[in-house]
């Protein structure tokens, strides 16, 4: 490669990382890129070797490249070009698919996607991905918790893949669908369920083209059957903070779910805490739930934790070097009264950051199970062509007491499994003194006024009387949390020198009632 055209590129990668809009950058690319068909594939080769946080060497890269576009062409055209074990440098690279293009007439695009696909995949970074346009805009979307899909919020757990939630007016609501049915197939190809993997990869098997259909085959527990929709996909714009007030006698206490954080995270949380803020009433305590939220932009975590810290460390990143840079929270406010956060095992990235800055700031505690694990972050590059963009792993970060997050998880500080005991436990150590529990169906309970997801009834009727989930129980009454051999016990009035619990039917409800004993 001439000495000019690699300046040029290296110019290019360092315009892109130091942030210059990508306009100015590319307008002045264009005519390399028609004087060099594979100008893309040699900017992706530059940013994963100069950059990617795991320093993948020149010949992993090459090989990738050279083994992906070799695969394509046996796929497509049932020719066997082999991989000459000792192409291993760039340079290589280029004349050797120059070759194979000459030779088989392959389409440049094609070579240019596959190879660039094989380099990401050489990396082994689930985070690190080639973008064409449209990919690109349907992850923006996704983070901005805009879609086009079926209007489902799934969740998952050790009964498969359960609806968590449905969107107002969406096809799914208008089809019937509701929290706690089970989705078993789509299009006829089954679930697999598997609860490492991270739920946004089954969100994006919902996701389509607008207007195309799919049949989705979903268990209802309410009918004990299986039972099949045939929904038309649609844009679907949801909000990402939602916030309610629980009921008390003991104080005023907030509730704030946030499912992503995209651009509009920051703006809409604030709105709801200040809601909950001047609501008359002085509050004793908020409760933030960060479930299943796989995280998004990083600033818009930043503005969310400077609600609750005037002055701190948000987190600290270091690079491939080992070069170490702290965040700081500066010019924030702080808050009053006391914090909780529910964390999960899809609780991931922006969400562990914000989660754990607000810790180690004695801001929160964490109640719930160990979070996904998610340390890294990611920046979005543009490519030459204009077209296309790489997401690629510049960073990891550690909490500001610098622990590592990625591949480990936070551990709670309340450990709770069961998923409305987690809210039970939260509430107690707030200080709240009185719980009440609905069960509105199989997959949705109301918590002192504020609705719920559960993916399995709270409780159940058996030949041997009212059952309640054992775990659930045990954070009623505020027992340690023991493993037992039965997943429901029986559901009695039960009381002990600190608290008691009782319940009763209301119509077709099951009323529970857990309080503290002065």
């Amino acid at each position: 490669m001439k000495a000019n055209k690699l300046i040029s590129l290296l110019l290019a990668l360092f315009l892109l990382v130091t942030g210059v809009p990508a306009h100015v950058v590319y307008a002045q690319e264009q005519a390399a890129w028609q004087q060099d068909p594979m100008i893309e594939l040699q900017q992706v080769y530059y940013i994963l070797q100069e950059n990617h946080l795991k320093r993948p060497t020149e010949q992993m890269l090459v090989k990738g490249a050279l083994q992906e576009v070799s695969d394509f062409v046996l796929e497509e055209k049932r020719i066997t070009l082999p991989v000459d074990k000792d192409d291993d440098t760039l340079e290589e690279m280029v004349e050797q698919l120059s070759e194979w293009q000459k030779s088989y007439k392959l389409n440049w695009k094609d070579i240019n996607y596959y190879g660039i696909v094989g380099m990401v995949e050489t990396v082994n970074d689930p985070y690190t991905n080639y973008f064409t346009l449209q990919d690109f805009i349907d992850f923006q979307n996704s983070v901005d918790n805009t879609f086009v899909g079926f209007g489902i919020l799934l969740n998952i757990s050790d009964e498969g893949v359960v609806i968590r939630g449905v969107l107002k007016n969406s096809p799914a609501a208008n089809a019937g669908l509701v929290p706690g049915d089970r989705l078993i197939a789509i299009d006829q190809k089954k679930i697999a369920v598997d609860t490492e993997v991270h739920l946004e990869e089954f969100n994006n098997l919902l996701r389509g083209e607008e207007g195309s259909e799919a049949v989705l085959t979903v268990f209802k527990p309410s009918l004990n059957k299986q039972v099949e929709y045939k929904l038309k996909r649609a844009k679907i714009i949801s909000r990402e903070a939602n916030g309610h007030k629980f009921q008390s006698s003991a104080g005023t206490f907030g509730y704030i779910q946030l499912e992503t954080f995209g651009s509009e995270a920051s703006y809409q949380f604030k709105e709801e805490l200040d809601k909950l803020e001047n609501s008359g009433k002085k509050l004793s305590g908020l409760l933030i739930d960060l479930r299943n939220n796989g995280g998004g932009y990083l600033f818009s975590a930043q503005e969310i934790a400077s609600l609750f810290m005037e002055e701190g460390i948000l987190m600290y990143t270091t690079n491939r070097n080992d070069v170490e840079v702290a965040t700081w929270i500066r010019n924030g406010r702080p808050v009053s009264y006391p914090v909780r956060i529910l964390i999960n095992d899809q609780t991931a990235s922006a969400s562990e950051m914000l989660a754990g800055a607000l810790r180690d700031n004695q801001v929160a505690k964490l109640v719930g199970t160990t979070s996904y694990g998610k340390g890294v972050a990611q920046n979005i590059l543009p490519l030459v062509t204009g077209d296309s963009a790489l997401k690629v792993t510049l960073h990891e970060y550690l909490t500001p007491k610098k622990q590592k997050v990625n591949e480990i998880g936070l551990t709670p500080d309340i450990i709770s499994n069961d998923v409305i005991g987690q809210v039970v436990d939260a509430l107690y150590s707030m200080g709240e003194k009185r719980i009440e529990i609905k069960q509105i169906s199989a997959g949705e309970v109301v918590v002192n006024g504020v609705p719920f997801f559960t993916p399995k009834p709270i409780v159940t009727q058996t030949t041997n009387g009212m059952q309640i989930r054992s775990e659930l129980l045990d954070s009623l009454l505020q027992k340690p949390k023991n493993k037992v051999a039965t997943e429901y016990v029986p559901l009695v009035a039960t009381n002990t020198a600190d608290m008691s619990v009782s319940w009763k039917k209301d119509q077709d409800q099951i009323v529970i009632v857990s309080q503290k004993i002065k």
